[in-house]
């Protein structure tokens, strides 16, 4: 269960503990106190940052874990923050830029954690710090719609999270879903194809400060070890740059402790109820190696399970792999100062397409096996820390994707001039440079501000054959493009009134974007360079009783393109830009038991760029014409006590096509991809049964409503309108957790997406269904 459009309350899993114990812990240095508390309390102390040598009092009486915490890192840039029953992380304090942080010492016994629902203090309404932001702003003060997702706890017994699970907690969130690896994300309708063809992304996918996309598909990074996902939406273009039209999806991880040895390991079992069955492991390593240096590693593999039979190849043939791995060395040169070095790979091997002709069925008839596969490589750098007062954080990193994808093309063999059976491949190389400085204003300033400069290289290496049975293979196309992109950006905010703030941002970029498209008989070359601006404005409130109030209103720019395919005979695409006006809240009630969070928002989206299908089936970008999209979205999280979460959530989108160009006919078009209704509404509730023992269970009905693949007349077929019921329960008994989950309990066949072979899609339907009930049993072990 997601924290529904930025969760405002402890959720009963990471609830901050109440139980007290009698403490005697005599005078000495931090360490050596947090050790000796560790130990008397039985829980885990980590740290992400370096332990100052530092003496501390005694501790002497009857407290509870935070409050002994609350003393021990009193008048330090410290604080704690509770990640999970029993488990404590000692953290750097967040610069807030224009808002100070309260310390632990100085907060109210209102909102202390002895009354969990009050207390904004674990993941909570002051202590969320979102760093999709770039400025580390407490969550109560972002003026924009952002949604926070903690995998250990708002995904509560998925096995392997992924971007497929977060899209279905987050409202407004959706995504293509064609084969893993190779999807694409859409926020709020900003959604131009459901072909993954050469047009930038909507949304750019980040790990920590690492740009991981430009124009590739979401790598669907398996989610092991993550601390939170940040879905920041709206036009991000004044923070990230070009193209940023409907959003950020940001992967934030769990960062090596300097003072603890860690580590997790876990496996789980997975059984379809018509299909094969899989499984997977993973394990995660905490080794700090000096005072200043410690290393994280987490390393995975799964084997998916088929549960499409492929008549005339095999059953269950839609069976995968998946294998990765990620790495950070922390080192902490300095007071206040960390550099992170960080590696990660994952490929996704899938043996077979997952499409059938027959929507009620879980089968087709193929004599070409169409299997695909992807790869993601990362290496990236950041230095993180003060510099007379300001924060200062310095990143680069670089990244490699291919995808590769094979499709029966002997429906196209006469148009494209080959035999019959023929076999096409299309693979693609991306690749992402991307570097940033910024520095941001100290804390405690009433006047906020961030400024920095970003360099980006992104560059995509196609290639499309065809090969007809036994002979040699025909190249069919060979795309190269490169965009580079410098930029200086900045935002400031400051007081109007009292409990009014005003926050202004801006971007000035400079855009050069090389293309070549063709074969070498026919090769087209062109070039463009664009200057621009990008601007962003928020008028937010602070009400009395907490939560914010917004008005923003933001722009976006993405960068045109060669189109030597289309039909006007153009060679090329112009840029798009989309402008979006939105009113947002979350706000507490009754008494912080009640989380209300929604908005209202209305976008106008001139030329935009849409991917379609040529007459040979390879995939081409046009101005497809102008859009507006008008939706709204809420969210409600009640928490009665500290045993049961309730939370209900919707959105509503509406996204036409208003003006159609390039013979697109218009009549009121929907966008495609996005439903036009969503709703989720769960229920949990917390059962203790002793010290460090622990279990929830729970149930989510989720209901995606009707879709549309393409605005193109012959493309124009509806999907979705699927409801899904999951189960779960989870247990935590000491060092062991436990989780059983299962998922599609109706039993649905509907379809998710109706896309799956470009080469046939317009002769005949396709419909990419639903797993079927699927049960997953997942065991760990922590130590």
């Amino acid at each position: 269960m997601a924290l529904p459009a930025a969760s405002l309350f402890v959720h009963p899993a990471c609830a901050a503990e109440t139980t007290s114990h009698d403490l005697s812990i005599r005078a000495g240095t931090l360490k050596q106190s947090l050790a000796s508390l560790a130990k008397a309390a039985n829980v885990s102390i980590g740290s992400s940052e370096p332990i100052p040598n530092v003496r501390v009092q005694k501790l002497h009486g009857r407290m509870t874990v935070y409050e002994a915490l609350d003393r021990l890192l009193a008048g330090l840039p410290l604080r704690a923050r509770q990640v999970a029953p029993g488990s404590w992380r000692i953290e750097r304090r967040p610069q807030q830029g224009s808002r100070a942080t309260p310390s632990p010492s100085t907060r109210s016994a209102a909102t202390s954690p002895a009354n969990p629902l009050a207390s904004n203090d674990v993941y909570g309404m002051q202590e969320i710090i979102v760093t999709a932001t770039k400025s580390g702003m407490r969550l109560s003060d972002v003026p924009g719609s952002i949604s926070i997702v903690a995998p250990d706890i708002d995904l509560p017994g998925v096995a392997a999270p992924s971007t497929q699970d977060v899209a279905q907690a987050v409202n407004g969130m959706a995504m293509t879903d064609s084969t893993p690896g190779q999807n694409r994300v859409f926020l709020r309708g900003v959604a131009d194809s459901p072909f993954g063809g050469p047009s930038q992304g909507t949304v750019a996918v980040i790990l920590d400060e690492a740009r991981l996309t430009f124009d590739a598909p979401d790598p669907e990074l398996r989610l092991y070890d993550t601390e939170r996902i940040e879905v920041l939406k709206g036009p991000q273009g004044p923070l990230y740059g070009t193209g940023i039209l409907g959003g950020i999806y940001r992967i934030v991880t769990h960062k090596p402790e300097f003072n603890v040895v860690s580590g997790h390991v876990s496996g789980f079992v997975t059984h379809p109820a018509a299909g094969g069955a899989g499984g997977g492991a993973n394990a995660t390593i905490n080794i700090p190696v000096s005072d200043t240096i410690a290393v994280r590693g987490t390393g995975y593999a799964e084997d998916t399970p088929g549960f499409i039979d492929t008549i005339g190849i095999g059953r269950n043939s839609n069976g995968g792999a998946i294998r990765g791995g990620r790495a950070v060395v922390r080192i902490a040169p300095g007071p206040g100062w960390t550099i992170d070095l960080s590696a990660l790979a994952q490929s996704i091997a899938v043996d077979d397409s997952r499409y059938v002709y027959d929507e009620s069925s879980r089968s087709r008839s193929a004599a070409i096996r169409e299997p695909n596969s992807s790869s993601v490589e990362m290496l990236s750098v950041e230095a993180n820390g003060l510099l007379s007062g300001h924060r200062v954080v310095l990143a680069a990193s670089q990244v490699w994707q291919r995808t590769a994808a094979t499709y029966d093309a002997s429906a196209k063999a006469a148009v494209i001039g080959l035999a019959a059976p023929l076999i096409a491949q299309i693979d693609h190389r991306y690749r992402v440079a991307n570097a940033e400085a910024r520095i941001e204003s100290r804390a405690g300033n009433p006047i906020g501000w961030l400024a920095g400069a970003s360099f980006m290289q992104a560059t995509d290496i196609g290639q499309a054959q065809a090969t007809p049975v036994g002979a040699e293979p025909t190249l069919l196309d060979q795309p190269y493009r490169r965009n580079v992109e410098v930029a200086a950006f900045g935002n400031i905010d400051f007081p109007v009134v009292p409990a009014v703030r005003l926050a202004l941002g801006a971007r000035v970029f400079r855009n050069a974007t090389d293309d070549e498209r063709g074969t070498a008989a026919s090769l087209t070359d062109r070039s463009a360079r664009l200057t621009g601006f990008t601007p962003s404005a928020s008028l937010s409130y602070a009400p009395r009783l907490g939560g914010i109030v917004f008005l923003r209103v933001a722009n976006g720019l993405r960068p045109g393109g060669l189109a030597p395919k289309a039909p006007s005979g153009s060679v090329r695409y112009d840029s798009d830009s989309l402008t979006t006006a939105e009113l947002g809240w979350r706000l507490p009630l009754d008494g912080s038991r009640l989380g209300f969070t929604g908005a209202a928002y209305y976008s106008v989206w001139h030329d935009v760029q849409s991917d379609y299908l040529t007459a040979t089936g390879l995939i081409a970008t046009r101005n497809a014409g102008d859009a507006r999209i008008k939706g709204g979205e809420a969210a409600l999280d009640w928490r009665p006590d500290q045993w049961w979460r309730m939370a209900f959530t919707g959105s509503y989108t509406d996204a036409q096509l208003v003006r159609g160009t390039n013979n697109i006919p218009f009549d009121d078009l929907r966008l495609p991809v996005t439903p036009e209704w969503t709703a989720a509404a769960s229920v949990s509730r917390r059962i203790e049964f002793g010290e460090d023992r622990s279990a929830i269970i729970g149930t989510r009905l989720w209901y995606s409503g009707q879709a549309r693949l393409s605005f193109d007349p012959g493309l124009d077929r509806a999907m979705g309108d699927f409801i899904d019921l999951s189960v779960f329960a989870t247990a935590k008994l000491g060092r062991f957790d436990v989780a059983l989950r299962g998922e599609n309990l109706l039993g649905s066949k509907e379809e998710v997406f109706a896309y799956g072979n470009p080469f046939s899609i317009d002769l005949r339907q396709q419909y990419v269904v639903a797993p079927p009930l699927t049960v997953t049993l997942q065991v760990g072990l922590s130590f």
